[in-house]
C-alpha cells in the first residue's frame, strides 16, 4: 500500500506513525516535492495506482486529487486536523491512516448491482464521521438476508440469490444496502433485545432493484484480480518457500489459504485445524472438503477446550477471560513448530485483518510470530469481509454454509462473541442446541447456562 504526501518532512512523520504505532513496515510513503494546485495534482495523477492514500493538510483544495483518483479503484485521500500532516502527533496520524483505510475497503459505489470500491455509477451514501478501525462491510444473501429483514420487522422477501450488503459501524450499529437507495439503519444489540430498524424504515413499495450475488461477481471480478495481486505481492516479501496455514472453516482463513497456494503451491502448503471440541461441526467438514479440493495437506489438532469445561471445570470463556483462545494458540504453535522444524522454509500465513479488532489494527501485514518463531504474513490484513466472501465465490468455492444462514463470524458455539440478539438466535431458531446436547449431554449444563448469559 503506498501514501502520497506533499513534502519530506509529512512523509517522515507519517512513516514514523506507520511503523511505531500501526506496526506497518511494508506502507510507502511517498512525497511529492512540496507541489500545490494544479502541480500537486498533475504529481498525483504520476504516482498514483490502486490501494493509495493520500494524505493532506487541513486546508489543502481536494477536489481536483477527488477527480483524478476517480478512474483510480482502491484510492482514497483524507484530511488532517492540522494545516500540515507533519504537525499532528503520531497518534492523530495513526488514527488518520486508519480510518483512510476503512474508507478504502468499504467505499462502494452502485452501477446496477454493488462495485466494491469507487468507479462507475452512483456512490453509496458515506457516514465519513462514523468511520474507526473496526470500520467493515459484510455481503448478506439468501436465509441470511431474508432474516435479517424479517428479525427487523420488515415483510417481505428478498428475490431469488439477492445481495445485500451488512456496514458495520461500532456500537451494534450497522446499515444494510438492497440497493444504491434502498438501505435501512440497524441495531444488533449484544444482549438479548430484539435487532431493531435505527432510524427511518423502509418498505417492500421502495423497493424496485435487487443486485444478484450472480452479476455482483461477474462486475467486480476485475476488481478481485486486483485484490488477489496485491496481497499476493504481499507473500513475495517473504523468502520462505513453504507455509503453513491455520484454518478454522471462516472466510478470513480459507481466502488466506487459497492466496497461499497461488504463491507456494499446494504441495508447499500445510494447513492446520485446531478442533477445540466445541466447534460447529459444519467447520470441520469445511475445512477438510476445502484443503482436499486445493490439494493441501491438512493436519488436524486438539485444543482440548470442551475438556476444560468439563474434566476440569473451567468457566465459560468471557472477554476478560480467555483462556479458550491461549488453548488453541499453544496446539497451534507446538504444531507448526513440528512441521516447520528450524523454521527456515516455512512462513506462517494467517487471516488477520484490521477491521476484526483495534490490536490487529496496529499489527502489520509482515511480523515474527513469537508464538513459533516463523516469519507471519496477512495477505488479506487490507480487505473487507464483503471483499474476502467475493474472493472466495470468484475461485469457484462455497462459503461455509454458516453465512449463508446469516453469521457475520466463524467460531465455536459456546463463544462469548456470538450476538444473543442474532448468531445465537439462529442457532436456537434451527434447534442446533437441542440436537447438541443430544450428542453431548457432557455439556448439557454448560449449554444452558451459556444460553441465559
Amino acid at each position: 500500500m503506498k501514501i502520497l504526501v506533499r513534502s519530506r518532512k509529512d512523509a517522515s512523520a507519517i512513516k514514523h506513525a506507520s511503523e511505531r504505532i500501526l506496526g506497518d513496515r511494508l506502507l510507502v510513503v511517498t512525497s511529492l516535492g512540496g507541489k500545490r494546485g494544479e502541480n500537486l495534482c498533475r504529481a498525483i495523477r504520476d504516482s498514483v495506482e490502486p490501494f493509495t492514500i493520500v494524505v493532506l493538510g487541513r486546508d489543502e483544495n481536494v477536489e481536483c486529487i477527488n477527480n483524478v483518483l476517480g478512474s483510480t479503484p482502491f484510492t482514497v485521500v483524507v484530511k488532517t486536523r492540522t494545516r500540515k500532516p507533519r504537525n499532528s502527533t503520531l497518534e492523530m496520524l495513526a488514527s488518520i491512516i486508519a480510518k483512510a483505510k476503512a474508507i478504502m475497503r468499504t467505499e462502494t459505489w452502485w452501477d446496477h448491482t454493488f462495485i466494491i470500491t469507487r468507479g462507475k455509477g452512483a456512490p453509496l451514501y458515506r457516514i465519513a464521521d462514523l468511520y474507526t478501525p473496526e470500520t467493515d462491510s459484510f455481503l448478506l444473501w439468501g436465509k441470511g438476508l431474508e432474516r435479517l429483514l424479517s428479525y427487523t420487522g420488515y415483510d417481505f422477501k428478498p428475490e431469488a440469490n439477492s445481495v445485500g450488503i451488512l456496514f458495520k459501524q461500532g456500537q451494534g450499529k450497522h446499515r444494510l444496502y438492497i440497493n444504491s437507495r434502498t438501505y435501512t439503519d440497524i441495531l444488533l444489540p449484544r444482549d438479548g433485545r430484539q435487532p431493531e430498524p435505527d432510524g427511518d424504515a423502509i418498505s417492500s413499495v421502495s423497493i424496485k432493484t435487487w443486485a444478484s450475488l450472480e452479476e455482483m461477481l461477474r462486475q467486480n471480478t476485475p476488481l478481485i484480480r486486483l485484490l488477489e495481486e496485491h496481497s499476493l505481492g504481499l507473500l513475495e516479501k517473504t523468502e520462505r518457500r513453504k507455509a503453513i496455514v491455520p484454518v478454522s472453516g471462516g472466510k478470513d482463513s480459507t481466502a488466506s489459504l487459497l492466496l497461499a497456494v497461488k504463491h507456494f503451491g499446494p504441495e508447499n502448503v500445510v494447513a492446520i485445524y485446531v478442533d477445540t471440541g466445541i466447534d460447529f461441526p459444519v467447520n470441520k467438514e469445511y475445512v477438510e472438503n476445502t484443503t482436499s479440493r486445493l490439494g493441501v495437506e491438512l493436519v488436524t489438532v486438539k485444543a482440548g477446550v470442551d475438556s476444560g469445561l468439563t474434566r476440569e471445570g473451567l468457566p465459560l470463556p468471557t472477554p476478560e477471560n480467555r483462556w479458550c483462545t491461549g488453548r488453541k494458540l499453544a496446539a497451534l504453535a507446538s504444531t507448526a513448530k513440528r512441521i516447520a522444524g528450524n523454521g527456515k522454509d516455512y512462513a506462517l500465513i494467517v487471516g488477520d485483518r484490521d477491521a476484526e479488532s483495534p490490536r490487529r489494527g496496529k499489527r502489520g501485514p509482515l511480523t515474527l510470530d513469537i508464538l513459533t518463531g516463523l516469519e507471519r504474513v496477512a495477505p488479506i490484513k487490507y480487505w473487507s469481509g464483503a471483499w474476502t466472501s467475493l474472493y472466495i465465490l470468484s475461485e469457484g468455492l462455497d462459503l461455509n454454509p454458516l453465512y449463508s444462514e446469516g453469521f457475520l463470524r466463524i467460531g465455536c458455539y459456546l463463544c462469548f462473541s456470538l450476538r444473543k440478539s442474532w448468531e445465537r438466535r439462529i442457532l436456537e431458531e434451527e434447534g442446533f442446541y437441542t440436537r447438541i446436547m443430544r450428542v453431548r449431554p457432557d455439556l448439557k449444563t454448560l449449554i444452558s447456562s451459556f444460553l441465559e448469559t
